[in-house]
């Protein structure tokens, strides 16, 4: 019998396991940097993970906004 609780489905889970291969210099930084935020080495890599999601969606509607004005001076 196995111990403790029973697995909820996928996709009722929060949180899912990642593993990855990285350069051991980019592991370092990200050692750094979670140990000067506070935040484990798995928390720090989902948050700038996410940030990085984030920022790319900003630039994606910074571009759209540049390329709207740039139609409406460049036809009129």
């Amino acid at each position: 019998m196995k111990r403790g609780r029973k697995r909820k489905p996928a996709g009722q889970r929060k949180v899912a396991a990642l593993t990855l291969r990285m350069l051991w210099e980019l592991k370092r930084k990200l050692q750094e940097a979670a140990q000067q935020s506070g935040r484990s080495v798995s928390e720090e890599a989902c948050w700038r993970l996410t940030m990085s999601f984030l920022f790319n969606c900003e630039i994606q509607e910074i571009k759209k906004i540049q390329d709207e004005i740039a139609a409406k001076y460049l036809s009129g």
